[in-house]
């Protein structure tokens, strides 16, 4: 469960590394649309604004392949009525 963090509207949690189930459950709806790859996130950082957004950082390799992982940062949009869908998928690079 995401701790009771003391913020702004609009202004992003902390990242928290226990991701919980109904934000898991944002990504894989919204990861349909990329058929071809699985997404682990291993974490999440949130913001309410018009509905709820997720930052995920997340451990991304093609279904069907033995190949290497890399890591993404997911941003998802959960909004107050409909479905979450996808708004940024970005290379994290060292």
């Amino acid at each position: 469960m995401l701790s009771p963090v003391k913020h702004r509207v609009a202004d992003w949690s902390a990242f928290e590394f226990a991701v919980p189930p109904a934000a898991k459950s944002a990504l894989n709806y919204a990861m349909t649309g990329l058929p071809g790859l699985h997404a682990e996130p291993f974490a999440v950082a949130t913001r309410d604004l018009g509905g709820l957004h997720y930052s995920f950082l997340c451990r991304v390799q093609q279904r069907g392949c033995s190949g290497s992982e890399t890591i993404k940062k997911v941003q998802v949009y959960a909004p107050e009525a409909g479905a979450p869908y996808l708004t940024q998928f970005l290379d994290v690079r060292p």
